[in-house]
C-alpha cells in the first residue's frame, strides 16, 4: 500500500484537521490490536455519524487534500476493518 501522506502534505497547516488525522492514527492502531475502535465524543465531528458505524468497525473522515495540480478538494473516507487470511 502507499501512504496517503502525499495528498495531505502539500495542504496548509491551518486547513489540515489534527483530529482527523488522530482518529485516523488511533483507528489503525485499534485494528492492528485487534481492538474495536470507539470514537472519542470530543472528537466528534459535524458530519461524522452518531456512534460508530452500524457494523461497529468503521468511522467516517473529511480531510482536506490537495490533487497534483496543488487545487484543494475536501474528501470524506470510511475506514473500516476487514480481515484477509484471518490477519486484520
Amino acid at each position: 500500500g502507499r501512504s496517503c501522506r502525499f495528498l495531505v502534505d502539500p495542504v496548509p497547516k491551518e486547513m489540515v484537521c489534527a483530529n482527523v488525522r488522530s482518529i485516523a492514527r488511533d483507528f489503525i492502531a485499534a485494528a492492528r490490536e485487534g481492538r474495536e475502535y470507539e470514537l472519542p465524543s470530543d472528537l466528534r465531528e459535524d458530519y461524522m455519524p452518531p456512534g460508530v458505524s452500524p457494523a461497529g468497525h468503521g468511522v467516517f473522515l473529511m480531510q482536506v487534500n490537495a490533487k497534483r495540480d496543488g487545487s484543494l478538494f475536501r474528501n470524506m473516507f470510511y475506514l473500516r476493518t476487514l480481515e484477509l487470511d484471518e490477519r486484520p
